[in-house]
This record gives C-alpha cells, sequence and structure tokens, in this order.
C-alpha cells in the first residue's frame, strides 16, 4: 500500500458494496478472485483490501492506482467488465 498525501498522484477508490449477510462472504470471495485475474494485470494497478461489516450487511473494496489516468483508461476499457458485474453485486 502506498501513502496517500497530497502531492501524491495515487488515486483511491472505494467501492462500497451492499449485500445480505448470507451472501457477505460470496461477495468477497468474488471480488478477491476479480482482484487476482482482473485487477492485478491493470496497468497502474497498485494494491487493494477487501473490508467487511461485522452486521453482514456491506463490504468495501479499496483499490489504489498510480494515477487518475491508470485508473480511468481500466473503467473505460471494453474488454474489462466492471466488478459489479461480474459479482452480480452494485456498488
Amino acid at each position: 500500500m502506498v501513502t496517500l498525501y497530497k502531492d501524491n498522484p495515487v488515486l483511491a477508490e472505494l467501492d462500497i458494496f451492499v449485500t445480505q449477510p448470507d451472501q457477505q462472504w460470496l461477495l468477497i470471495d468474488s471480488l478477491l478472485l476479480y482482484t487476482q485475474n482482473i485487477l492485478k494485470q491493470q496497468p497502474g494497478y497498485i494494491a487493494s483490501v477487501v473490508h467487511r461489516s461485522f452486521d453482514g450487511f456491506r463490504v468495501i473494496n479499496y483499490v489504489q492506482w498510480q494515477s487518475q489516468a491508470n485508473y480511468e483508461a481500466y473503467i473505460t476499457t471494453r474488454e474489462i467488465a466492471p466488478a459489479t458485474k461480474i459479482t452480480g453485486f452494485f456498488a
């Protein structure tokens, strides 16, 4: 993980997913698989961490990119399906 500070070009992406407690681990597993197979191959990807709420209703995916340009290139790549489509959950 890179430390964020004022003049650092690193972009932090926060995806907040709402789910049901019985589906929380399915979502987490899907995000981890997506990270391993898709995100880690993207130019400018630095790292990501998945967090879960204790009540089971939320999952947060924190992703760091080297720059906003890297992030924008990733989200506009037609070959890459967004995590929301892969997982079946909406951020």
